[in-house]
């Protein structure tokens, strides 16, 4: 079965500007995204989830490298600053690459 290289841009953020950074990336155009609840520990101390100011959610795209990168750059200077995020890219080989194509 035939694959396309792509990228993964996964971004793990405080839940307080996840509306903001769904925009980022539609506004960027990216066809799609998975965001699920997250907890951890990390510089900004224990991310444990039982109280809303301290939600943290995982936020993944599969989109094509050039669009990952412009994205990842204009999230981490936006957001980066101001709240707990950790943004990073990797390699992902899809199926149905035309799903993951810019709009």
């Amino acid at each position: 079965m035939p694959t396309s290289p792509r990228k993964m841009l996964t971004i793990v953020v405080e839940s307080a500007i996840e509306r903001r950074i769904v925009a980022e990336l539609e506004s960027g155009g990216v066809k799609g995204f998975t965001s699920v609840e997250a907890r951890g520990f990390g510089d900004h101390g224990q991310r444990e989830g039982d109280w809303d100011q301290s939600r943290s959610v995982r936020i993944e795209t599969i989109c094509d490298a050039t669009t990952a990168v412009e994205l990842a750059q204009r999230l981490l200077d936006r957001w980066g600053k101001d709240y707990a995020m950790v943004v990073w890219l990797s390699d992902v080989e899809v199926l149905r690459g035309s799903k993951f194509e810019k709009r």
